[in-house]
């Protein structure tokens, strides 16, 4: 049985929504003989949204039920997955994942990227470079 992030055994449980019938734990919905197969995490909003039927959930509430176990943020971030040579913004190598900032420069073995955000009223430039 697949772990749900919000440890709830009501998310886990099978429920109907409409003429769907949702099955949590094997991640499929059917109805009139059709069979879906839903990736995990849509499952669990899905799951998540249906117990809360007819409220609205708020961002930081699917966060909470969701994605507790992960970092999520608005931001960019960057994360070394175990790479052999490390990953290195701005010469320091990444040791947890780090929100990026505008101007950035990131190390992956011997290129390298600078991350460049659009901010809402500031001018933007195209920088091509190659190393």
């Amino acid at each position: 049985m697949r772990d749900t992030r919000d440890g709830g055994a009501a998310a886990r449980q099978v429920f109907r929504l409409g003429a769907w019938l949702v099955e949590p734990t094997l991640d499929r919905i059917s109805s009139n003989g059709r069979v879906v197969k839903l990736r995990p995490r849509a499952m669990d909003v899905l799951a998540c949204l249906a117990a809360r039927a007819g409220k609205l959930a708020s961002k930081q509430e699917l966060i909470d039920a969701v994605w507790r176990t992960e970092f999520v943020s608005d931001h960019a971030i960057i994360e070394d997955l175990g790479s052999k040579n490390g990953t290195y913004p701005n010469g320091k190598r990444l040791r947890q994942p780090t929100i990026l900032a505008n101007g950035d420069e990131i190390w992956i073995g011997r290129s390298v990227a600078r991350f460049r955000f659009l901010v809402e009223g500031e001018p933007t430039q195209t920088e091509h470079s190659v190393t």
